[in-house]
């Protein structure tokens, strides 16, 4: 979704008749909200599936861009509990345990051996603090915690679920 078609979402008056107030404690608690990059200014809209908090910043998602977006305009987040992501779309969703360990092995990967990591405090921290890779995953596992957020892009459409029928607001609605 772009900007465009988030203001029109917004505008539409079966949306507006539709919205109603967010009864979260949160603002972006199941929230439209718009990302744009610092580095190639490329815009998106990302729904917030989840009645928690978001991220400030994330990675891009263009082509060839190591940049990261970050929240703008405010004053366009739409509170959107029974949104529909179309195919392509990024949301945010809990991580769960199992994607959180499987982003540390990357990460491991990843930086463990560069010499020149982007991330050259992450690659120090890993070097100087875990002896071996599993050690490393054991800590992550030992400190997981529901509620982080994690960014998936909407590969097949999903049913929409509508928040008032979710029994537990706590769990992820799509698991």
């Amino acid at each position: 979704m772009t900007k465009d078609e988030l203001i029109k979402y917004r505008e539409d008056p079966k949306i507006r008749g539709l919205q109603i107030q967010n009864p979260f404690n949160q603002p972006e608690a199941m929230s439209l909200m718009l990302y744009r990059c610092i580095s190639c200014n490329k815009e998106e809209v990302i729904w917030n599936s989840r009645p928690r908090r978001t991220p400030f910043t994330i990675s891009c998602s263009a082509e060839n861009c190591e940049g990261h977006m970050q929240h703008v305009e405010w004053q366009l987040d739409t509170f959107a509990p029974n949104f529909s992501p179309n195919i392509g779309d990024r949301i945010f969703v809990d991580y769960s345990e199992e994607a959180q360990i499987k982003r540390a092995e990357e990460v491991w990967e990843k930086e463990k051996g560069k010499e020149n990591s982007y991330l050259l405090s992450l690659r120090d921290y890993l070097r100087s603090e875990f002896e071996n890779k599993e050690e490393y995953i054991s800590r992550k596992r030992k400190n997981f915690k529901f509620g982080y957020p994690q960014i998936i892009t909407i590969k097949k459409l999903l049913p929409v679920i509508h928040y008032e029928d979710i029994e537990d607001l706590g769990k992820d609605p799509y698991p």
